[in-house]
């Protein structure tokens, strides 16, 4: 791997570690939640359901900054985000 990419692989790697910790407090928070009549647990799910979502987002914006040389910005830098990744890329080196 380009020692210039191993930092940024790095960075996903760990990003999607901390995403499947997100979908485990996900899964617990509901589970809890329906058992119990708290709505603290159904404002834990949407929290950790928002963090999650954050997550690829996070990864989306870095394989931009580094992949694409440039992030989205302006007032729908989100759509304009998800609209460059949803553009084709071959591999690097190709």
């Amino acid at each position: 791997m380009n020692n210039q990419l191993r930092p940024f692989s790095i960075r996903i790697r760990t990003e999607l570690v901390e995403l499947a910790r997100v979908l485990q407090r996900v899964e617990e928070g509901w589970q809890r939640a329906q058992r119990a009549a708290d709505d603290d647990y159904w404002d834990s799910v949407a929290l950790n359901l928002h963090g999650f979502y954050s997550g690829p987002e996070r990864i989306f914006e870095r394989i931009a900054a580094v992949v694409d040389g440039s992030k989205p910005t302006g007032e729908n830098w989100h759509q304009a985000l998800l609209e460059q990744r949803s553009q084709v890329h071959y591999a690097i080196g190709d």
